[in-house]
């Protein structure tokens, strides 16, 4: 039992969020208030082999949850990515800016965020950028590891958005939803719709690399290396600059996401 009250989080083992019917049974059993997707296909470059699998995950399973949330009255509230954006703005990203994702796996999440938008209930739809955290497999919640190692370590200095800890996403979350929880009914339905949910620190790898050396101090071995993100291009490809600009979540919400 949470300050919210109780949690159900299934793995995919207990809800299979390919499957329409399940979703809708779970969603009718529970009676959620709130139902929180941070679920997704979210390998970047298996999508591009893949698109059929990602669009199951990324955006039909989505449009279902919507559909369910909507007929039992509660509130979907879906994280999205700052990948539905080509990066060539020059300038953060407001959620004014036309999305034009450069991949298989930034479509298939605009296409569920526009299942949500689309739908009649209480909804929102929170972009994020560069999520990171304790048990994560990506470079930001390895890189800490990498630097202890006496090894040269290549780091993507050309490439910039803003990482976002999960403990941070996660604290901000909690604020929106205990607001939501206290005030009058309908009070987040007249606030639903798209926002960008980041923290405003922008920077590129590498500088998160040479933060976190200068963090780890003496336990930092590794001899940091800048190189182009051409050097490890993969199968999709990817934004070169995708800040979210978070000023309408603070304007609406007075919610500032925390470093």
């Amino acid at each position: 039992m949470g300050p919210l009250g109780t949690v159900h989080a299934p793995s995919s083992r207990q809800l299979d969020l390919r499957d329409a019917a399940a979703i809708h049974q779970a969603v009718r059993q529970l009676r959620p208030a709130f139902v929180v997707n941070c679920a997704g296909y979210t390998d970047v470059d298996g999508a591009e082999d893949k698109p059929q699998a990602a669009d199951a995950l990324n955006h039909r399973a989505v449009a279902t949850l919507a559909q369910a949330c909507d007929a039992a009255g509660a509130t979907l509230v879906h994280f999205s990515t700052d990948f539905v954006f080509d990066g060539a703005a020059g300038r953060p990203y407001t959620e004014a800016d036309e999305a034009r994702p450069l991949g298989v796996y930034g479509q298939t999440k605009l296409a569920g965020e526009r299942a949500v938008l689309a739908s009649p209930g209480a909804h929102l739809v929170l972009r994020v950028s560069w999520l990171h955290g304790p048990g994560g497999r990506n470079f930001f919640s390895q890189v800490g590891q990498w630097l202890q190692e006496e090894r040269e370590l290549s780091v993507v200095a050309d490439q910039v958005s803003v990482p976002n800890r999960v403990e941070a996403i996660a604290a901000g979350l909690a604020t929106l939803l205990q607001r939501a929880a206290a005030a009058e009914p309908g009070w987040l339905a007249a606030r639903r719709g798209l926002y960008h949910f980041s923290a405003a620190q922008a920077m590129s790898r590498f500088e998160f690399a040479q933060r976190e050396a200068q963090r780890l101090g003496a336990a930092a071995r590794a001899r940091l290396v800048p190189v182009s993100a051409q050097a490890f291009a993969g199968r999709a490809p990817r934004p070169m600059a995708s800040v979210l600009d978070s000023s309408r979540l603070q304007a609406v919400f007075e919610i500032e996401i925390g470093l």
